[in-house]
């Protein structure tokens, strides 16, 4: 045989062998595998790159996978869970984080098999993707999260943006000041002004760990905003896109959020957002930026899309007063030219303007369009304004002991820390009394708290004592927490509060033969 005609059949032989790697790498597309313990669960090959798991015809997204070594490994994009079979023949064994066999799936009938998608390039996370687990993920810092989102991960973009936001951490190596202070060597060490410098340190450490946990996320940097239409275009994930336009949105970038919500719906149209999206550009098309408010709205807005929305109404009236859906009325303001109304959730419903419509942006209200509408007030006082102090993080501790020591010194953390340690304890008329500490020093949640205490006590006290500090000040925030506190409701809960407690003591005090 000729050199060419050995190299022809050597070719041939490659590609025979390169076609039955690949075949080896991928499982036949189109086979349904059908769990033999519920047969209402399948996993369907659509093609080359994604498989659907469903169950009694709901189907749960589409999945990545990827065969190695005679086992497949599935990834849903947008949760970052891996899940791991055996394959056994014609047979899937689902494998758990200990290496048990589990459920088993076996071959059950063929599809036709579905073209493949375009997904950007794959890289060192859609290469492996055992090692793709959210648990590895969340670990991960910026620039590795940046490039998995790249590779159309969409939890990986979801990760992206909440590390972008992740405060940042206290040294966990102690700070020279610390060190200098407690250096038992130094011959001016003093073991009182160490033991000082250890507390200040652990209680600066304890208030970032609260402000983490419980405050409000921190902004995310301008430069990461402006990269997010062009990871969105890169990712090609709609899920990763649709976590990016609410936070353009959150933000204020009017135009950018609107193309980047326009890429999300053309990656993925089952984005929430999707279906009323065409009807939210063409009512802004002639919008060209968010607009700054200076004074709270007055009159009426209906979502645009009000069948769909579930806060679907907005009817400002006056002093700021809002009822929303015509069954909740809360206190609207103005901060940094958006228009804020506090809800019952702990935190605030948050609003745009844009031209004549409003545009909710919070998390509640996220992307919903509200439009003016006829029956509203046309003309409305201004809200008033209340004198209101923020929380001081005085006494990061948390030992009933310690907690005391600090409210007994007038430092309000503590007296707020055992309030609510007396709320969940049950003793409600101690609590109440913390509670009125910080709702006199103009502290909201501490006033808030004590109207909350009224439902839980036999007399009005919590009530007298707002009207009491109201009296003495008409622009304590107490007169807004008396004023917008929903009474009537609160007298309701009260009632059956009483009803239960007579149910319990009739109960504790009947003889054991008696109780049911």
């Amino acid at each position: 045989m000729s050199l060419l005609g050995r190299g022809r059949l050597w070719a041939a032989g490659l590609l025979a062998c390169v076609a039955m790697q690949a075949q080896a790498e991928n499982l036949v597309c189109g086979t349904v595998f059908r769990s033999t313990a519920d047969a209402g669960s399948t996993l369907r090959v659509v093609n080359a790159q994604q498989i659907e798991p469903a169950h009694s015809g709901a189907i749960f997204g589409r999945h990545l996978y990827q065969v190695r070594d005679g086992d497949l490994y599935t990834l849903d994009p947008d949760v970052g869970v891996v899940r791991h079979y055996r394959i056994k023949g014609d047979d899937l064994v689902e494998i758990d984080d200990e290496g048990t066999p589990g459920d088993r799936l076996s071959r059950d009938a063929s599809l036709p098999c579905e073209p493949d998608v375009v997904l950007p390039p794959p890289g060192r996370c859609r290469n492996d993707l055992a090692h793709c687990e959210k648990s590895v993920l969340d670990k991960s810092d910026l620039g590795n999260m940046r490039e998995v989102c790249a590779e159309g991960i969409g939890y990986g973009c979801k990760t992206f943006l909440r590390t972008a936001a992740r405060p940042p951490e206290l040294d966990r190596e102690p700070p020279e000041a610390l060190k200098r202070a407690c250096d038992e060597k130094a011959r001016n060490f003093n073991r009182a002004d160490c033991e000082a410098a250890i507390g200040n340190y652990i209680g600066q450490a304890f208030t970032a760990g609260i402000a983490a946990a419980f405050g409000s996320p921190p902004p995310i940097p301008a430069a990461i905003l402006d990269e997010l239409p062009a990871l969105c275009k890169r990712s090609r994930s709609g899920e990763g896109c649709a976590a990016f336009a609410d936070t353009l949105l959150a933000a204020g970038r009017f135009a950018p959020w609107l193309d980047t919500q326009m890429q999300a719906c053309a990656f993925d149209d089952n984005q929430r957002a999707c279906p009323n999206f065409p009807r939210t550009l063409q009512r802004l098309r002639q919008v060209q930026a968010f607009s700054p408010s200076n004074a709270v709205p007055c009159g009426r807005f209906v979502a645009l899309n009000e069948a769909d929305t579930l806060y679907s109404e907005l009817d400002f009236q006056d002093r700021g007063r809002v009822t929303i859906s015509g069954f909740s009325t809360r206190r609207a303001r103005v901060e940094d030219g958006v228009v804020k109304v506090r809800h019952d959730k702990g935190a605030d419903f948050v609003f745009r303007a844009a031209g004549d419509m409003l545009i909710g942006t919070d998390t509640w209200t996220q992307g919903n369009v509200y439009v003016p509408a006829s029956g509203g007030a046309s003309h409305c006082q201004p809200p008033p304004r209340y004198r209101e102090v923020a929380m001081p993080t005085d006494c990061p501790v948390v030992s009933p002991a310690e907690v005391a020591t600090c409210c007994d010194a007038g430092k309000l953390q503590g007296c707020n820390t055992r309030g609510n340690q007396s709320a969940l304890a049950g003793n409600w008329d101690a609590a109440a009394r913390d509670y009125t500490r910080l709702c006199r020093a103009n502290i909201r949640i501490g006033c808030e708290n004590l109207a909350r205490a009224a439902v839980e006590l036999n007399d009005e006290v919590p009530e007298e004592r707002l009207k009491a500090i109201c009296d003495a000040d008409s622009q304590a925030v107490a007169c807004d927490v008396l004023e917008m506190t929903d009474w009537d409701a609160q007298g309701v809960q009260k009632a059956l509060n009483e009803i239960l407690r007579d149910i319990e003591k009739e109960d504790s005090d009947a003889s054991p033969e008696d109780r049911p």
